[in-house]
């Protein structure tokens, strides 16, 4: 019976500490996202150099786990595209196996041209969250 719970708890053990990793890598999935957003609308106005310093700036400042982002912005006239992608740091070359759609790199776009509604509610959650 203890050999039993000896091999029993140790594959319990590994099962919940894979899932305390993976959602704290799709919780840093998620900020990396939003922080990126955060920092693209920021710059929306400004040159595709500037915007990506904006968004390098913010994306340092990000809370993560187990990933280590950078940033690239591209864009034309209409809109800028970052491609955020996260270093293999620790477990996640085995999460790229796992899930090969999730990991790696992430695009979020802005439309250049914001409408002005969307504008002001964008600095309304900004000020709330910082308060």
């Amino acid at each position: 019976m203890t050999v039993e719970t000896a091999i029993v708890f140790t594959i319990i053990l590994v099962l919940i500490c894979s899932m305390v990793y993976f959602s704290l890598y799709l919780h840093d999935i998620v900020t990396i996202k939003a922080y990126t957003y955060s920092g693209l609308v920021e710059g929306a106005d400004k040159d595709q150099d500037e915007c990506q310093k904006i968004t390098y700036s913010t994306l340092k400042k990000t809370p993560v786990f187990v990933t280590i982002p950078t940033a690239n912005v591209s864009g034309d006239i209409n809109k800028f595209v970052c491609k955020v992608s996260e270093k293999e740091n620790g477990g996640i070359k085995y999460l790229n196996k796992i899930l090969p759609t999730i990991v790696g790199s992430q695009e979020v776009e802005v439309i250049r041209k914001m409408p002005i509604d969307k504008m002001y509610l964008f600095k309304a959650v900004k000020d709330g969250i910082k308060k």
